[in-house]
């Protein structure tokens, strides 16, 4: 089992949302991460709905299944695991996301913004430089991927 921590953050009075992605197998073990640096004008729930799909989409394109997606964002999650039927901007976004988890071995849970520092410290990566990809590396911006 994977755990794929993601976050988003948006750039005041600016067209930006970072996005942070941080996959760990079961033993904790960093398999891959992703800073991202959307440019794009969205509101908070659907910048961390983003954030989610594109946690899933790397998950699924790295043959990093099954997987628990794990976000710091509680009425997104709790929008797509109560049953509750998407509205409006966000819907389209939890729809393509529980298209993933109905095909793949994916569940999605919150988690406390304690827990997920490390997608986090991600976010504000992405935010405060271009685009950055990271694969299997520690960023060194992020101090390392301990435990969370």
């Amino acid at each position: 089992m994977y755990k794929v921590n993601t976050d988003a953050a948006i750039k005041g009075g600016q067209s930006r949302v970072g996005v942070g992605i941080v996959v760990r197998n079961h033993s904790g073990l960093m398999m891959g991460s992703s800073s991202q640096n959307i440019v794009a004008f969205f509101s908070p729930q659907v910048a961390e709905a983003m954030a989610i799909l594109r946690g899933i989409r790397f998950a699924v394109d790295s043959g990093l299944l099954p997987a628990v997606v794990e976000s710091d964002a509680k009425a997104v999650v709790e929008l797509v695991n109560g049953g509750v039927g998407p509205l409006a901007d966000i819907g389209s976004v939890v729809l393509d996301f529980l298209s993933f988890t109905s095909r793949f071995l994916i569940s999605i849970s919150y988690v406390s913004r304690k827990t997920n520092m490390v997608a986090h410290s991600l976010t504000q990566l992405a935010l405060s430089s271009d685009e950055n990809f990271f694969v299997g590396v520690s960023p060194s911006e992020c101090g390392g991927f301990g435990s969370g």
